[in-house]
């Protein structure tokens, strides 16, 4: 159902060496200036991400407000055909320069898919997550839509 239902235009995608691929690894916090997800109303600052990139999987220890948790996403050598097709499950693969997550959840009782794009900028202090979430409730009303994005902003941590 979520694979026939959740319809996404990818383009041609060129999977991107390991050696040639950008290191997201750091401490990167929220610019709440630049970032759609901070004027939503149920946003809960400051946000902060933790990130550790190996060559199979990246693990990302996010702190919300004073939430926390960690998402593991396995590192793909190819790009998938489709949408992920298990709830709960996570993965990651190269689009050229960009790395995609997806993360498909369950979240009160309905299927919902986030597939997030991360752009590093030139000389790596900053990226850029345009994010998609799908909710997959089996039917589209006219005149709404089961999706939401967003575009955030983050600045990695000096030290």
């Amino acid at each position: 159902m979520i694979r026939a239902s959740f319809v996404l235009a990818v383009g041609l995608a060129v999977a991107t060496p390991a050696a040639q691929a950008p290191d997201f690894t750091g401490t990167w916090t929220m610019d709440e200036t630049r970032s759609v997800s901070a004027t939503q109303d149920a946003f809960v600052g400051p946000v902060v991400w933790t990130i550790s990139q190996g060559d199979r999987e990246i693990v990302v220890d996010l702190k919300r407000g004073p939430k926390s948790f960690t998402l593991k996403f396995p590192l793909l050598r190819n790009v998938p055909a489709g949408p992920p097709d298990e709830v709960p499950s996570s993965r990651a693969f190269w689009n050229q320069d960009r790395l995609v997550t997806e993360l498909a959840q369950s979240i009160q009782g309905q299927a919902v898919i986030t597939r997030e794009e991360w752009i590093l900028q030139p000389g790596g202090r900053e990226f850029v997550v345009e994010r998609l979430v799908k909710v997959e409730h089996g039917y589209t009303a006219r005149g709404t839509r089961s999706y939401n994005t967003a575009k955030d902003t983050f600045v990695k941590a000096v030290r």
